[in-house]
């Protein structure tokens, strides 16, 4: 529940913040073609470009009211990466870009990489590769750019994890399992004990740190792991390193 509600605080604060930026870009888009004489200013205002920048300005600000609107945020960016690559001959937009990498740091901060990353992000790059593909297609455009971009954006992923290998590995790692021990039906002395055995304690230190006696610590852990379904000590240090234990 909790978790929930900080996905939807996160997805309200970046539904303002898109909104905003589509809004004024809204604004600029139609102020410049007003002054480059593009049309007259009702044909300016109702203009499919414009239309369809406010309307994914207004999308974005729907999601702050509507929690099933947050994920719009990345499918539209993601949306908009293809389109845009094959709405220019230039390939030297960083628009399609900006709106791919904002869309997967989107799925990072709404938690949609939390479990499966390396496969989901390697889905992403091939979703972006795909798009570069599509518009190649649409200009025809020659091997030569085909490499270059290539070149550039594998080299820049080289760089990457080059430069932070450390936290891009960390990061990477699947999270492991939680696993409540209130859920397993464990009372509150039997959480204790089996969090401070789990954190490397003997039974002598949890006894003396608890002010009981070592019988009744391996008593109440007895009753611990039959409800854990382990067996011993052993058993529980094993069960530690595949998931994560919490109160």
């Amino acid at each position: 529940m909790g978790s929930d509600l900080i996905e939807e605080n996160k997805g309200k604060q970046t539904a303002i913040f898109l909104g905003t930026i589509f809004l004024v870009g809204y604004i600029v888009n139609m102020v410049g073609s007003l002054i480059n004489g593009r049309g007259t200013p009702m044909e300016v205002l109702i203009g499919f470009d414009h239309l369809s920048i406010l309307g994914i300005g207004v999308l974005f600000y729907l999601g702050y009211f509507f929690r099933s609107l947050i994920w719009a945020q990345p499918i539209v960016l993601f949306l908009l990466t293809p389109i845009l690559m094959s709405g220019s001959e230039s390939s030297s937009s960083f628009y399609p870009l900006g709106f791919f990498i904002t869309a997967v740091l989107l799925l990072v901060r709404f938690g949609a990489l939390d479990t499966h990353r390396l496969k989901r992000l390697a889905l992403c790059l091939i979703y972006f590769l795909a798009c570069e593909v599509f518009g190649w297609i649409r200009f025809r455009k020659d091997f030569s750019s085909i490499f270059s971009t290539l070149f550039f954006v594998l080299g820049f992923l080289l760089f990457l994890f080059t430069a932070f290998n450390d936290r891009i590995v960390v990061y990477l790692k699947e999270p492991k399992q939680k696993v409540s021990l209130e859920e397993r039906g464990l009372a509150d002395a039997e959480q204790l004990y089996v969090l401070q055995i789990i954190s490397g304690k003997s039974i002598k230190e949890v006894s003396f740190e608890n002010g009981v006696s070592e019988s009744t610590i391996r008593n109440t852990l007895s009753r611990a792991y039959k409800k854990l379904g382990l067996h011993n000590k052993a058993d529980l240090s094993k069960f530690a390193e595949h998931y994560d234990v919490v109160q």
